[in-house]
């Protein structure tokens, strides 16, 4: 004979009887495609849809540093030798 279950003990079934969390989708795909999100943002700012005052101060100070002339200096660039020698 089955003994009685008590609510603490259903819900414990209810929690094994479930799908596993790794198996959710709603889990697994929980973060948004920012890269997306941020191309199309980019798009909308360049259309004049859409203003960010953080990005908008950021190209303001580069410009009157530009205009100072206190320009970051140019970063070292790789050479690549794409001669080719058996």
């Amino acid at each position: 004979m089955p003994s009685n279950t008590t609510s603490k003990s259903e819900k414990i079934v209810k929690i094994f009887a479930s799908c596993p969390m790794e198996k959710r989708n709603d889990i697994i795909n929980y973060y948004p495609p920012h890269q997306e999100f941020s191309s199309l943002i980019d798009k909308l700012r360049f259309l004049g849809l859409y203003r960010c005052e953080y990005t908008d101060f950021r190209n303001e100070n580069d410009r009157t540093r530009a205009l100072r002339g206190k320009k970051p200096k140019p970063r070292h660039k790789v050479k690549l030798d794409l001669n080719i020698e058996n």
